[in-house]
């Protein structure tokens, strides 16, 4: 899939979320208000249509069709766009080391979209900011997000994140909400201070939504007790499966 090439819309909200329940996969999200609609005409090819379109408006994909090489998927209503221009959710796979009735979280790098999962069922479903690709930025190597399979390390309330902020925020953030650690210091947390989900913006954690953070934090295995700040995983209560692939858009 192409990157899209629009930049972030709109100032932060806390309150809105690009988040959809049970979605029904393939599920797609429109990555900038100045998208084009297309329509398919007789002969298979498409031509700019008309409809109105919203910044991280979600919709199950109900057709796919591909002309001179570009993806094309089509919402409910008609509204053809191009692969460029979405986001798009898929059935994932489910690794061998996760059991069919187990919880698990799928974050896919190519396509910046978080699943929550039980089994092969996805729950849950949401659009993310991982890591930069290295574009010469970063002197001391990759911002990229780790890859594999892990288990939630720790789970915090809030927690300070140093080096893992916005491009354009500062260094050090306190009291980011929903931290949830899989591996050394990579995690799954809130970032409030941008509205650019779907796009690789971070230091190297996967940023959530805050009403998306929140969400996947009190879905995710071992649960916070009553009153507390911070819960580790148990031989008895095991943290989540994390399972992170794919490739970051805008590699070079």
């Amino acid at each position: 899939m192409a990157e899209p090439a629009a930049a972030p819309e709109g100032e932060p909200d806390e309150e809105a979320a690009p988040s959809v329940v049970a979605p029904r996969l393939p599920y797609a999200w429109i990555m900038t208000s100045r998208a084009t609609v297309y329509a398919q005409a007789n002969n298979g090819s498409f031509r700019r249509g008309r409809g109105r379109v919203t910044y991280h408006e979600g919709f199950p994909v109900v057709a796919e069709a591909t002309f001179n090489d570009i993806l094309y998927v089509q919402a409910p209503d008609g509204r053809w766009f191009r692969d460029r221009d979405i986001r798009i959710a898929r059935q994932p796979t489910r690794p061998d080391d996760v059991g069919p009735e187990d919880k698990w979280i799928d974050v896919n790098l190519t396509e910046q979209v978080l699943l929550t999962m039980e089994g092969d069922r996805a729950t849950f479903g949401t659009l993310i900011s991982s890591g930069k690709a290295d574009r010469g930025e970063n002197p001391d190597g990759s911002w990229e997000t780790l890859s594999g399979l892990f288990r939630v390390k720790s789970k915090h309330l809030t927690d300070t994140m140093d080096g893992d902020t916005a491009v354009d925020g500062p260094y050090s953030v306190d009291d980011v909400p929903y931290v949830m650690y899989f591996e050394l210091a990579y995690a799954l947390h809130s970032a409030f201070w941008h509205n650019g989900f779907g796009l690789p913006r971070s230091h190297g954690c996967v940023n959530l939504a805050p009403a998306d953070a929140r969400h996947v934090f009190e879905f995710a295995d071992p649960p916070l007790p009553e009153g507390w700040h911070s819960v580790y995983p148990t031989e008895s209560t095991p943290g989540t499966w994390i399972h992170v692939h794919g490739e970051t858009p805008g590699r070079r």
